[in-house]
């Protein structure tokens, strides 16, 4: 009797610890889908607790702790459940996603390919592969695994959107739309696809089809501070740029730690001359990253454009002790200093712009710019023929050329910059009215008359004295 009491006494335990282990794996699943990852983590814990041989549970772990950013017990969970069915595709599959979070691909591989093994219509793994080749940039062999991917689930708009993405890293735009709006067409609540799509459209000028695809992603998810600054984009694109502040500021309102609302909309307060609130947005940028080279970059811009080089300066030499490899922060830090007057200073650090670049254009006038107000005409000239010479469209070291000889009084030399100057820039009073002295100076009195008028159209005090002066007939 007694004997009996035991067994039925172990038997209703055993079914307690039981009930208990299915009750705690599915309470967990279901906190898995909610996002609930902590609770549902202790519910896979009392479940492996019940019971130790359930590779189910171990795998549903696994899955709380990639989410948690747990992937050291992601691989340990992983490789018990393997040990304890070993014929699951899905387990191999979810491991090689763990080891792409370890950073080890070459573990990644071959686990999506003993996946693939075990159920060759299973196109997970496949699209995983081509991922995994995406991130590496050999989009040939990504292609070849998503055009796989695609065979077995062509109803599955993550391939195609998947396959958009690795169409867009190789340049092919119009691939990547079709793409995405495949993918798009299976599942009109996609935001990833029309997201990227209203990107794509903006790079390439369709200005309406990206605030369309835009207003779309708004339209589900009004939170997406990213398409806010989407159809800011575009309202710029279009002129209107009442509608694009607006736009920037929804986005800045939609996620306020979103640093793009802030450089953006910093970015067209400057172009339309306010310089004052785009200081304050970049300012904002760099409370929320104070090490982002982008906003001190604009800031130092702003700053320099108001004449305060202090401050220019101050965030140039920061943004060069975070990014000192970086030539365009010497050639801006240059500016700042040759426009607060420290030429020596400007010639060093546009030097060190060109010592890291030495194809640009603009380091070599900006240097010779430090080196003319030196009165170094020689380096000046040598540095303005150099720029000349990677940019024969650049017009400003011919007016600056044209200068220097107008200044020695060789107005026939003077002439030959000038003209090539006018070529690209016949907007420029000044130039017309030294060209005109050239003219005078060479006794072509009536076209230098002529050279004055035209400035004179342009705005030009100088040129109106000299028309008064000597061409009163």
């Amino acid at each position: 009797m007694r004997q009996l009491t035991f067994l039925i006494s172990m038997f209703m335990m055993l079914s307690g610890l039981a009930q208990k282990q299915v009750n705690s794996l599915e309470n967990g699943k279901k906190l898995l889908d909610q996002g609930k990852y902590d609770l549902a983590l202790k519910e896979f814990n009392s479940a492996i607790s019940a019971k130790s041989t359930d590779a189910e549970a171990y795998f549903c772990r696994a899955k709380c702790d990639l989410y948690l950013s747990k992937s050291n017990e992601a691989k340990k969970d992983l490789t018990k459940a393997i040990e304890l069915d070993p014929k699951k595709p899905a387990y191999y599959n979810l491991l090689g996603i763990t080891f792409e979070n370890l950073k080890d691909s070459s573990s990644a591989f071959k686990n999506y390919n003993r996946a693939i093994a075990l159920d060759s219509n299973d196109y997970k793994p496949l699209s995983n592969i081509a991922k995994l080749y995406e991130e590496k940039e050999q989009f040939a062999a990504a292609i070849k695994y998503i055009n796989l991917c695609l065979k077995r689930g062509p109803k599955d708009p993550d391939n195609h959107y998947s396959k958009g993405s690795i169409l867009e890293n190789m340049k092919d735009t119009a691939g990547a739309m079709k793409s995405y709006e495949t993918a798009l067409q299976l599942d009109s609540t996609f935001l990833g696809a029309a997201y990227s799509l209203s990107y794509l459209n903006n790079s390439k000028n369709n200005f309406k089809q990206a605030i369309k695809y835009a207003n779309k992603v708004i339209s589900i998810d009004p939170k997406n501070a990213s398409a806010y600054i989407e159809v800011a984009k575009a309202n710029e694109g279009l002129k209107d740029t009442a509608t694009a502040l607006i736009y920037y500021t929804k986005a800045i309102e939609a996620d306020p730690k979103n640093s793009m609302g802030f450089y953006n909309r910093g970015n067209l307060y400057s172009a339309l001359n306010k310089k004052k609130a785009a200081i304050n947005d970049f300012t904002k940028m760099l409370e929320l990253d104070a090490k982002d080279v982008d906003a001190l970059l604009s800031r130092s811009e702003c700053y320099a454009d108001t004449d305060n080089y202090v401050a220019a300066i101050a965030d140039l030499e920061l943004a060069k002790k975070i990014n000192p490899d970086d030539p365009y922060i010497y050639f801006q830090l240059g500016n700042a200093q040759d426009g607060s007057r420290y030429f020596r200073e400007a010639i060093d650090s546009y030097s060190s712009a060109i010592k890291l670049d030495s194809m640009n254009t603009d380091f070599y006038y900006g240097r010779g710019n430090a080196r003319y107000n030196l009165e170094e005409i020689d380096a000046a000239k040598k540095d303005y023929n150099r720029a000349i010479k990677l940019d024969s469209t650049n017009a400003s070291p011919y007016f600056n050329l044209g200068n220097i000889y107008f200044d020695a009084k060789q107005f026939e030399d003077a002439l030959k910059y000038y003209n090539v100057y006018i070529k690209y820039n016949s907007k420029d009073a000044d130039a017309f009215v030294n060209r005109g002295i050239c003219k005078k100076a060479l006794g072509a009195d009536k076209e230098a008359c002529e050279e004055w008028k035209k400035a004179s159209l342009l705005g030009s005090l100088e040129a109106k004295e000299n028309l008064k002066k000597f061409c009163s007939d």
